[in-house]
C-alpha cells in the first residue's frame, strides 16, 4: 500500500520539512542534501559517543593519560606508556606492562606509528631489567583476545624479570632440570606469565621506578623509535 503523500513517515514529506534561505529566488526551498548531511552528522555522532563511553570506561586506556612522573610509570612516549603491574606475578623480581596509547584490542590492529615503536620500547625495558635487577632472564608476553588469555581488551605486553633457576628460587620451575615438562602447570605458568600474583609492595614499587626510568631516560634518545623520527 502506497505511502500517503502527507504521512510523517513518507521521506519526501520528512525531507521537505528541512529548508534552507535562498536569496536568488526569494524565498526557503527544501534541502534534501542538508536533510542527509545532518542525518549522517547524527550517526557520526553517536557512534563517536559510544566510542568515548568505551574508551572511558578501559583501564588501560585511562593508564595511558597518566603523566611521565606518575607513581609507577617507567616510561612515557608519544606511542606507549610503561608502567609497573599493579599485582605483579610472585615468582617475577619485577613486572612490566608496555602499553600503547591508541585503543586497539589486537596486535594486528595496532596503528603502524605505534606498530613500528613495539620493537625498540620492549628491547630498551628488556635492558632495563636486566640492568636494575641483576637478571638476564624473562618472559615478553602478549594475548590476543579471550580464547588466547587476554583479559583486558587493550593491547598490551607483559614484560617479566625471573630469577636463576635454582633450589632457593620462587622461579616455579626452581626444583626442575632445565627442559624438563615434568610439572606441566609450573611450566605453562613460568612461560605463559601465569600464576600467583601479589599487590605492588609501595616501598618497592618507588625504589625499582625510580631506577628504571633512569635507565629509560638515559638509553631512550639512543633508540630512536619511529615517533621520534617523525
Amino acid at each position: 500500500m502506497p505511502l500517503n503523500p502527507t504521512s510523517p513517515q513518507n521521506p519526501k514529506t520528512l525531507l521537505s520539512h528541512v529548508y534552507i534561505a535562498s536569496p536568488q529566488l526569494g524565498f526557503a526551498r527544501p534541502c534534501w542534501t542538508s536533510f542527509v548531511s545532518c542525518s549522517l552528522l547524527s550517526a557520526f555522532l553517536h557512534s563517536m559517543a559510544h566510542i568515548s563511553m568505551a574508551l572511558s570506561s578501559c583501564v588501560f586506556c585511562q593508564l595511558t593519560q597518566l603523566s611521565a612522573d606518575a607513581d609507577n610509570v617507567v616510561l612515557a612516549t608519544p606511542t606507549h606508556i610503561a608502567v609497573l603491574d599493579h599485582q605483579p606475578l610472585v615468582s617475577s623480581r619485577s613486572h612490566i606492562l608496555l602499553i600503547p596509547r591508541s585503543h586497539s584490542v589486537r596486535l594486528c590492529d595496532v596503528p603502524e606509528s605505534e606498530l613500528a615503536d613495539i620493537g625498540p620500547l620492549l628491547s630498551l625495558l628488556a635492558r632495563a631489567l636486566g640492568s636494575c635487577f641483576d637478571v638476564k632472564d624473562y618472559n615478553i608476553v602478549q594475548n590476543n583476545g579471550p580464547a588466547a588469555g587476554q583479559l583486558v581488551p587493550h593491547v598490551h605486553f607483559h614484560i617479566v624479570a625471573r630469577s636463576p633457576l635454582s633450589t632457593t628460587s620462587s622461579n616455579p620451575l626452581s626444583n626442575l632440570s632445565i627442559g624438563s615438562l615434568k610439572d606441566r602447570a609450573a611450566y605453562s605458568s613460568l612461560i605463559f606469565a601465569r600464576g600467583d600474583r601479589s599487590d605492588l609492595d609501595p616501598d618497592f614499587a618507588q625504589q625499582s621506578t625510580a631506577a628504571l626510568r633512569a635507565y629509560c631516560s638515559l638509553h631512550y634518545p639512543s633508540i630512536r623509535p619511529h615517533s621520534a623520527r617523525l
